[in-house]
């Protein structure tokens, strides 16, 4: 059986908002207990870089919220993460699952490309295989993983032409360095925050004519999906492009991540429970 890691966080408010465990909150839990499985079972973060010359770029996330769960239900949860390398070796598939007791609260998965890293051409990264000497670190079982599904471009535009978008608003941000990890690019991490805040947007310009959106700010967040093209990085300018559909009695939002010189550097998906299922009346 894969080996797990586990960790109990004590929360503060900062973790939610009034309607559910941020988006944020659980991708941070997740890659703190990445970095813990790694730290036991391969090389702390820092040493996958100074003993095997290697770091891992993340391309692809996805966040499912299983059952309703906000800040008042509890003053703790438990996170368990696990890593495996995919059937092509250039990935590793790191889930996590939150749980309040025997109850799982989200789950979320992550997959990270392997980078070399050439410290004679200043720690420039070229993509490449996990090297045999880190991946002989992982157990039988810890193989094979599927490589990770490219899948959201073809998602949207099956979203366009069966729900053409009811209305759309840009959201033009910088990536200081709140905003990026050790590279100076941008973290994986903050990006689900970027997409409220994009959604956020349209639904505060757009929301009083079109009462349907607002379950884009009164409702929990249903499942988010995000494939990354290419990083941005310090002081990039990015333009987050958000657009709502009307999907049968839900919304969904659906967003593109565009570089100054229009070139798409991620796509994401964000969706919500219709009227009358359970995630509503935990709101």
């Amino acid at each position: 059986m894969p080996r797990t890691v586990q960790s109990e966080i004590v929360y503060d408010s900062s973790f939610f908002t009034p309607v559910q465990m941020q988006p944020r909150s659980v991708l941070s839990i997740g890659f703190a207990n990445w970095a813990k499985w790694a730290a036991r079972h391969l090389a702390s973060f820092p040493q996958l870089i100074r003993r095997f010359g290697v770091s891992f770029v993340v391309v692809r996330i996805r966040i499912d919220y299983l059952e309703p769960f906000r800040f008042l239900d509890g003053d703790r949860v438990v996170a368990s993460t696990g890593v495996q390398v995919d059937t092509t070796g250039r990935y590793l598939r790191v889930t996590s699952q939150v749980t309040d007791g025997d109850r799982a609260i989200a789950r979320a998965e992550s997959y990270a490309r392997c980078v070399r890293l050439d410290s004679d051409r200043g720690f420039g990264a070229e993509t490449g295989r996990i090297p045999d000497a880190l991946s002989e670190l992982f157990d039988a079982d810890e193989h094979g993983a599927p490589p990770p599904p490219r899948i959201l471009h073809e998602s949207l535009e099956d979203l366009e032409a069966k729900h053409p978008a009811v209305v759309t608003a840009s959201n033009p941000i910088v990536m200081h360095r709140g905003l990026c990890e050790v590279a100076d690019q941008w973290s994986f991490v903050e990006i689900p925050a970027q997409l409220g805040a994009a959604r956020e947007t349209l639904v505060a310009q757009h929301g009083r004519r079109m009462p349907r959106i607002r379950s884009g700010l009164t409702h929990p967040v249903r499942g988010i999906e995000i494939e990354l093209m290419r990083p941005f990085f310090l002081l990039d300018e990015a333009t987050f492009a958000a657009s709502a559909h009307h999907v049968d009695d839900s919304v969904t939002f659906s967003h593109r991540l565009v570089g100054r010189d229009g070139r798409l550097h991620g796509l994401a998906l964000e969706t919500f429970d219709a009227p009358g299922e359970p995630s509503e009346e935990a709101a």
